[in-house]
């Protein structure tokens, strides 16, 4: 009997990569408060938003954060269906592995429907969401966080996506933010 190898295991984090949270934090800031002080994506410098925001201010990025419905309401990011299903397709196995902002009630139910409604009952069926991504086994972990600890040594290599607060972290693999290059990256 033929023995069969195991395809790749490939984790893609959500926030970031194939949802948009930043463009809909700004939407709503600039609605809610409008006039007031916010930083634009393509300035941003830190992986944690409320950091670039003055102290005065992080009640309110976490106000937004907070609400009930926000991670429904995200925008799927430029080429990132296309580029699952391409990996999906070449055989490997691809996993949508994410955390969740603990104080959004609706959070973790509402990237299920998201990934649900855009990729598929498969992708939404097969999602880990997890606050220690070194518990997951994998061969890569594509995700825009630039330092990824926890408790275990992690089996995936971490693949950058890229963003603008992670563009200082020098690592070998990273993937655009149109997914672009993917084919390039995951070998």
């Amino acid at each position: 009997m033929k023995q069969q190898t195991a395809s790749k295991i490939i984790l893609v984090d959500l926030d970031g990569p194939l949802a948009d949270l930043e463009g809909e934090f700004l939407r709503r800031w600039k609605e809610k408060y409008p006039g007031e002080f916010f930083v634009s994506f393509e300035k941003r410098k830190t992986f944690f938003l409320r950091e670039e925001y003055p102290e005065h201010l992080q009640p309110k990025t976490d106000e937004i954060l907070r609400e009930e419905g926000f991670f429904a309401n995200l925008q799927i990011v430029s080429g990132s269906k296309e580029a699952l299903f391409a990996m999906r397709d070449r055989g490997y196995t691809v996993v949508i592995c994410t955390s969740d902002i603990f104080s959004n009630k609706s959070g973790l139910r509402d990237k299920r429907v998201w990934i649900h409604e855009r990729f598929g009952e498969e992708f939404a069926r097969a999602m880990i969401f997890t606050r220690d991504k070194t518990l997951v086994r994998g061969d890569y972990l594509i995700d825009d966080k630039p330092l990824i600890m926890g408790a275990l040594e992690p089996t995936w290599e971490h693949v950058i996506f890229d963003q603008p607060f992670n563009r200082e972290t020098k690592m070998p693999k990273r993937i655009r933010s149109d997914w672009s290059n993917w084919r390039d990256v995951i070998t």
